[in-house]
């Protein structure tokens, strides 16, 4: 493996003769051939971070999410961010599961989500508000087993430095499993989002229901009907393709019987 510069190689992930690192001030680079010659590969953001999990090489940006990479293509991926100012902290998995974690910039509060899929959707774990003055910078802050997600933070009291780990099980809102019934009604945050033209909308049910799921411009006006008939309990996704549709905010709002909820989108081209 060869290569020279100025910038210190932070991180590091490699299948087969592609190699990829992350370069302090310089984001990623790439070489196909084993490390003889090297090339800037940056998605349309800088990555901040690359990780390795199974077979697949991540790219973690500041404020633009988690990236997988394309070994087919050796193109970067936008696969998922939950809000604007959510910054990727870490990710792990226990071979079948990933867990990921944000922290939020403006809020100060971190997220944990989880996908059954490899990285294809992903839905909410739990929020965990842990104050102001806590600081969740570590890429390796985060563990999970077959029973349990781990994270590690610390905090800052009157000079006094406090180190926890937190254990959840990964039961918590029943997404081992895409069988399960969750516990709770939850609309979770398109992804990818902003997009251009498709993003999947997902979202949970606690007890089968009559749903709808409407999509609405900044005037109100009903763009699209993504669901309007009986859904029965557990996890749901749709796709929204906005390709008849101009740049711009859309709010997107999920009815039961007992439960709405209205979350907003960015269709960016």
């Amino acid at each position: 493996m060869n290569y020279t510069g100025t910038s210190g190689i932070l991180s590091f992930a490699a299948s087969g003769n592609t190699y990829l690192a992350f370069l302090e001030g310089v984001g990623a680079i790439l070489s196909t051939d084993a490390g003889l010659n090297w090339t800037l590969k940056n998605s349309t953001s800088s990555i901040d971070w690359i990780y390795k999990i199974n077979n697949d090489i991540w790219g973690f940006t500041l404020f633009a999410g988690i990236y997988k990479y394309n070994l087919s293509t050796n193109e970067w991926e936008n696969n998922f961010l939950p809000g604007s100012f959510y910054k990727p902290i870490s990710i792990a998995t226990n071979g079948t599961q990933l867990i990921s974690s944000f922290s939020g910039f403006l809020t100060s509060d971190t997220r944990y989500y989880s996908s059954n899929n490899n990285g294809t959707s992903w839905s909410e774990l739990t929020t965990e508000t842990i104050g102001l003055g806590n600081k969740i910078l570590s890429p390796y802050a985060l563990a999970v087993n077959s029973s349990y997600y781990f994270a590690a933070y610390w905090r800052t009291v009157s000079g006094t430095i406090t180190s926890s780990v937190y254990r959840l099980p990964l039961t918590t809102t029943s997404l081992t499993s895409e069988k399960s019934i969750p516990n709770s009604y939850h609309l979770s945050q398109n992804y990818p989002n902003p997009f251009n033209p498709s993003t999947t909308i997902s979202w949970q049910l606690a007890a089968s229901s009559f749903v709808t799921l409407k999509v609405h411009n900044v005037l109100g006006k009903e763009v699209a009907a993504l669901v309007n008939e009986e859904v029965q309990a557990g996890m749901h996704s749709v796709n929204f393709d906005a390709s008849h549709l101009s740049s711009g905010i859309y709010f997107y709002t999920l009815k039961t019987n007992s439960f709405m909820q209205t979350k907003k989108m960015i269709l960016l081209r």
